[in-house]
């Protein structure tokens, strides 16, 4: 059954002109790193955008995603733009950033799920990603692998803060915004 797909593909190339199975194949889709990163930016920002002006005050905790997304696009700006001199200040900034956008998302969720905001919970993993980039400066296997782990951690805690008392509610969000995560 694959050989007849195959073959089917093969018949329907020919048929364009100027194209064969191997010139189709050199033609192979690559990953372009910055134009991935300018999409994510743009597509941050108008998000962000989008929420902050259609918040309404019955909406709580829009704004705070908002920022969030703003925090993020701010991140991969502050990450790819700068010289060598700069690397390891824009990495470090980046990496806040982000562990910020990451604690202003889960402050959204508790003020949308109407929950007492722990402030310390959602915020401490951003000053934990501080002491441990700073005391890791020299060591960037640990700090890849100690900062990948509180990244996670904090959006754990995300989901956690996303399915605190359910109790039975139907509806689209929550999935949603737990994909998102």
């Amino acid at each position: 059954m694959q050989a007849l797909a195959w073959e089917a593909r093969n018949h329907a190339l020919r048929l364009l002109p100027g194209v064969t199975p191997t010139t189709t194949e050199r033609r192979l889709m690559t990953v372009h790193p910055p134009t991935l990163a300018l999409s994510l930016l743009l597509t941050s920002i108008t998000l962000a955008v989008v929420l902050l002006f259609s918040a309404r005050e019955q909406a709580a905790g829009v704004r705070l995603w908002a920022m969030a997304l703003a925090s993020y696009a701010v991140s991969l700006i502050v990450s790819g733009v700068g010289s060598e001199a700069t690397l390891a200040v824009r990495i470090f900034s980046a990496n806040m950033l982000l562990s910020a956008a990451y604690a202003l998302l889960g402050m959204g969720l508790l003020q949308f799920r109407e929950k007492p905001a722990s402030t310390w919970l959602v915020w401490s993993p951003v000053g934990l990603a501080a002491a441990v980039f700073a005391l890791t400066a020299g060591n960037l296997p640990l700090r890849v692998v100690l900062g990948s782990l509180i990244l996670a951690g904090q959006i754990l805690l995300a989901l956690h803060l996303l399915n605190i008392d359910q109790n039975g509610e139907r509806g689209r969000g929550r999935p949603l915004i737990a994909t998102g995560l």
